[in-house]
């Protein structure tokens, strides 16, 4: 029987400081395994957790990019299935003889099936509508970069853009649909429908356009720093007048050509006439009239032409402009003439007024004699003595050599003194 009364705990702190007994020879001690060594350990640092994150963000990426796109196909033949009228998720672990009591249809025409068609449904039509499409891209970034370690976006920047474009979209989409339709879309979603419902009872259609665009704009400017500048009018040279002016077409006349000019045997010109309607009188026969014979000399010689007029063409020439030639002199040539008309370049002649300085401004040193101060030379030598005795450089004499301005001190070590 145990003891009955209370009883003192005793003492182990003995019992634990007291030195271990060493096994008996030939028998192995087994290690004592904690308790972290029992249980499964998982450390995030490891790269196969990281590889199976990463994976499972492809294929569900992947999962979500058909059953959306299915919905987008099939959504009314799998309404009745996927409602919540129905039995929405609830659905799911019926089997088809409880659906068929319902009068729900067993057969969906997603491309994921059941779950696929429930998914599909919730994202789009309950939420943000096909912006939900953006959750794809998510996805597929961060397996991406858990799973081959490259970085295709900066994570954290493309989750902040996704989420804002999300709402966005699903926003302008139910703004725009709402002047079509007054029922949720697909396009919208539940979140796009209530949110412009929301803001229209609020600011009306005209405020929620506006805030629409703001926000736009914002997200604009934080990711692109966009500027915004009025585009300055840049003023026209010169040259840029030139540039822009258009030469117009001219119109090149045809020239006519020249009337023949009628000069008659009198010698009289008579005026030019135009060619048309020229009515040519028929000569009038008169009576032959016989004079006495008249001798003609040979300067005086009648020249017998005949009795039709002569037709001289009278043509306009234009003259040519000649080329001029330009001819510049050389160089040399150019020197030649300069020279022969202002002569030679004097350099004396801009400081005509300059003096040279005298000889007075030059101090004497040769007559005055040097002051020599004893006890600046002695302090010298001390110091020098002084500071080759820390190098352990033993001095026999030091010689001093006073000069104008500089004295100079030559030190003649000790004999058997070696100065490296």
């Amino acid at each position: 029987m145990p003891p009955k009364g209370n009883q003192f705990r005793s003492n182990t702190t003995r019992e634990e400081n007291q030195p271990r007994q060493s096994p008996p020879k030939g028998v192995k001690e087994r290690p004592l395994k904690t308790r972290s060594e029992i249980l499964p350990t998982f450390d995030l640092k490891d790269g196969r957790i990281v590889k199976v994150v990463g994976l499972f963000f492809l294929i569900l990426s992947v999962f979500f990019l058909t059953a959306f796109t299915s919905y987008l196909f099939t959504w009314q033949e799998d309404q009745s299935y996927v409602s919540k009228a129905n039995g929405g998720w609830g659905n799911l672990f019926k089997n088809e003889q409880e659906l068929a009591m319902l009068d729900i249809r067993t057969v969906v025409d997603n491309w994921m099936g059941k779950f696929g068609a429930l998914l599909s449904n919730q994202f789009i039509f309950e939420w943000f509508g096909v912006a939900s499409f953006l959750f794809v891209f998510v996805f597929f970034v961060i397996g991406y970069r858990l799973l081959f370690k490259v970085k295709l976006f900066p994570v954290g920047k493309t989750l902040a853009y996704s989420l804002f474009c999300i709402v966005f979209v699903s926003a302008t989409f139910g703004f725009l649909h709402s002047f079509i339709n007054d029922t949720p879309h697909f396009l919208e979603g539940q979140f796009g429908y209530w949110s412009n419902r929301l803001l229209d009872l609020q600011v009306g259609q005209t405020g929620t356009a506006g805030i629409l665009v703001f926000a736009g704009l914002t997200v604009l400017i934080i990711a692109y720093n966009i500027d915004f500048k009025i585009p300055e009018r840049k003023k026209m040279t010169l040259a840029d007048i030139v540039d822009n002016v258009v030469p117009e077409p001219v119109e090149l006349i045809d020239e006519e050509p020249s009337l023949p000019v009628e000069w008659p045997r009198g010698g009289n010109i008579v005026k030019e006439t135009p060619a048309t309607n020229v009515v040519k009188p028929e000569p009038v026969r008169q009576p032959p009239v016989f004079h006495e014979p008249v001798v003609l000399t040979p300067d005086n010689t009648a020249r017998h032409e005949p009795e039709t007029e002569d037709e001289i063409p009278l043509t306009v020439e234009t003259e040519r402009p000649t080329a001029v030639l330009n001819i510049e002199k050389a160089d040399a040539d150019k020197a030649n003439e300069l020279v022969e008309q202002f002569g030679m370049y004097d350099p004396k002649l801009d400081l005509a007024t300059y003096q040279y300085p005298p000889l007075d401004l030059l101090e004497n040193y040769g007559s005055n004699k040097i002051s020599v101060n004893t006890e600046e030379l002695e302090a010298n030598k001390n110091k020098i003595v002084e500071t080759l005795n820390h190098y352990n450089i033993e001095i026999d004499k030091i010689k001093a050599t006073i000069g104008p301005t500089v004295t100079l001190y030559e030190i003649i070590p000790a004999p058997g003194v070696r100065i490296s």
